[in-house]
């Protein structure tokens, strides 16, 4: 038995001894650059593209079994102009040596400096990697790489593999669509991961310049998080997420505009079908929105939702501008630019439901809360019903957006509310209550108080309204009664 560990420990030894006598003597004697010719040959028979290495190759062998390459350059594809294709100036790709005896693949970071990626497609709908694909697929047998054996035959079969990260820095891609009539160019790209093993998370960072030509847009993006993905089972998720970002641009109130937007967790199920954010908090344009939210039936262009949300904004004119309605943000005092609302919402198209309850707003100088439900939303004629509740004691802005001025010099508070039922065809309120004060030339008195209470029902295809209760006391009066009108939408008639 000493025998045997002695023979043992000779081969250890021996095997120690021929490993680091390698990593002397191969960098010493092999000097990689003497294969550039074979290297370059290989790539025009694989790619039909030019390959030029200016620069010197250079290996390590222990612990590390290493190439470093200078400047790399990748010609472009016929009919794509001089420029090449892909250009960096140095790339680094490592693999540590003694785990590939175990039959696993443990390579460090790959290191990509300098790259200048120039992608396009032309006004014929071809882009210049195509030829690369169609290369690939012709490729002899004999130029393919044999497939790996199964760990039961007789070959080489992986146990492990894993990549210690990616890290790009100082970059360029350019996409020149030629066809839609588009430019993208990203910039100073620096990105940093983590380490890269298959089914485990993945770590981000990444940062970039942005110059687009439809739309307009310059600026700044960044972006954090850990990625975890399940390939066979389609699900993705980033947590947590961290976005940043810069913009400018014609588009955007006052051209430019910081927009950042944190998660806690951000996922997707494509076999199911789903998506999810939690604990969202997204700012732009001087507001903020925060919730939750589930999505189902995510490929439908109208997917359902649930969750809940807040939002509060210093510059209601500034979205409005933003949803290109410049004519209502103008009517928009200074004293009601700020906005909040808070809701909770479940939607569910498949059933053809909707449900916003404890639904509380401030706008335009207006406070709004109550509970809706829709019905029948797959249809084209769904119903509501719900209560809403209304009050407000500055209804300039109000008044100005929904087009009616002149009211607003005479309606100065309002406090109403209403049960509501009915489809988009008919639309019943009961009971209606209200309570408004009122000012004006005709006053000379003062303002006064008017109370309301009514039922009230419209029949929008028929343009009728009935109100069959009514009751409105002010101004010394006690008025009952009833109201029929017609051609409501076109001319009323009473």
């Amino acid at each position: 038995m000493k025998g045997l560990l002695k023979i043992l420990l000779g081969i250890v030894g021996l095997l120690v001894v021929l490993i680091v006598t390698a990593a002397i003597v191969i960098p010493i004697y092999v000097d990689p650059n003497d294969y550039k010719d074979e290297i370059t040959t290989l790539a025009k028979k694989q790619t039909g593209r030019d390959l030029q290495m200016p620069g010197d190759l250079g290996i390590t062998v222990f612990p590390w079994l290493g190439v470093q390459t200078g400047r790399l350059v990748l010609s472009n594809a016929e009919g794509f102009g001089e420029e090449p294709m892909v250009r960096a100036e140095g790339v680094e790709v490592r693999v540590k040596l003694l785990p590939l005896l175990r039959r696993e693949i443990q390579m460090g970071t790959v290191v990509i400096d300098q790259m200048q990626a120039n992608l396009a497609r032309n006004e014929n709908g071809v882009t210049n990697w195509d030829d690369l694909l169609k290369a690939a697929e012709e490729a002899p047998e004999t130029d393919k790489p044999a497939e790996v054996a199964p760990a039961d035959q007789k070959g080489f079969a992986l146990a492990g593999l894993a990549v210690g990260g990616l890290d790009i820095s100082n970059s360029r891609v350019t996409w020149d669509d030629r066809q839609a009539g588009q430019r993208y160019v990203i910039d100073e790209l620096n990105l940093e991961t983590g380490e890269l093993v298959p089914g485990r998370p993945i770590d981000i960072d990444m940062s970039l310049a942005l110059d687009a030509s439809e739309p307009e847009l310059k600026g700044t993006l960044s972006l954090t998080g850990t990625v975890s993905y399940d390939l066979d089972r389609q699900r993705y998720q980033v947590t947590p997420l961290k976005f940043r970002s810069s913009l400018e641009g014609p588009q955007l109130p006052g051209g430019a505009a910081d927009i950042s937007l944190d998660a806690d967790t951000i996922a997707a199920d494509l076999n199911a079908n789903t998506a999810s954010i939690k604990a969202f908090s997204l700012r732009a344009l001087e507001t903020t929105v925060e919730g939750d939210i589930d999505a189902q039936h995510i490929d439908r262009k109208l997917p359902g939702l649930k969750g809940y949300i807040q939002i509060a904004g210093d510059n209601l004119p500034a979205l409005l501008r933003a949803a290109g309605k410049p004519e209502l943000a103008d009517k928009i005092q200074d004293d009601a630019a700020k906005f909040a609302l808070n809701a909770s919402f479940d939607a569910d198209t498949d059933a053809g439901t909707a449900r916003v309850s404890d639904l509380e707003a401030r706008i335009l100088g207006v406070d709004l809360s109550g509970d809706l439900n829709a019905t029948n939303t797959n249809t084209d004629n769904p119903g509501i019903n719900g209560r809403l509740d209304i009050a407000g004691d500055d209804l300039g802005s109000l008044l100005a957006v929904a087009g009616q001025e002149p009211l607003a010099q005479n309606l100065k508070s309002l406090k109403a509310s209403a049960s509501l039922s009915g489809t988009r065809q008919s639309l019943k309120l009961e009971p209606l209550e209200a309570e408004a004060t009122v000012a004006g030339d005709a006053l000379p008195e003062g303002p006064v108080d008017i109370k309301l209470n009514a039922t009230a029902d419209a029949n929008l295809a028929e343009e009728t309204l009935r109100i069959p209760k009514l009751s409105v006391q002010g101004l010394g009066l006690d008025v009952q009664g009833n109201v029929n009108a017609s051609g409501i939408i076109e001319r009323a008639r009473v």
